[in-house]
């Protein structure tokens, strides 16, 4: 009977041993499904991220692609403009002129807007 006493209390000992390391590898399990719901919110973003990504640069590219016929069309016109001032002497005289004219008003409008900042500064120093 001794015997049957003490292999009952080992198989209990064995069984509360067995149902603690139950319970430790259950909690790891779980440690693992939190991991697992992470990593899939973290894949789920990242795709969302690379559709961002891929629409933006559909976008650049429609943007370069705009750009690019911009700057083919404005060199068109740089050209025209080139070829515009390689005129007779007589037109060159006037755009002297009117560059001359525009200095001088780009000189007048400097000098007011000098003045105008020292009016600003002197009513500051009032306040």
């Amino acid at each position: 009977l001794t015997h049957k006493t003490r292999q009952y209390r080992d198989m209990e000992s064995k069984c509360s041993l067995l149902q603690k390391d139950v319970k430790q590898r259950e909690k790891e399990f779980d440690v693992i499904l939190q991991r697992e719901s992470m990593l899939k919110n973290a894949l789920t973003s990242a795709n969302f991220q690379k559709e961002e990504v891929e629409r933006a640069m559909v976008f650049v590219e429609t943007e370069k692609k705009d750009l690019e016929r911009e700057v083919v069309e404005l060199k068109a016109q740089l050209t025209n403009q080139q070829l515009q001032l390689q005129q007779p002497a007589d037109d060159k005289r006037e755009l002297v002129a009117q560059v001359e004219a525009d200095q001088s008003q780009y000189e007048a409008l400097v000098a007011t807007v000098s003045a105008l900042r020292e009016e600003v500064a002197k009513l500051k120093q009032t306040r």
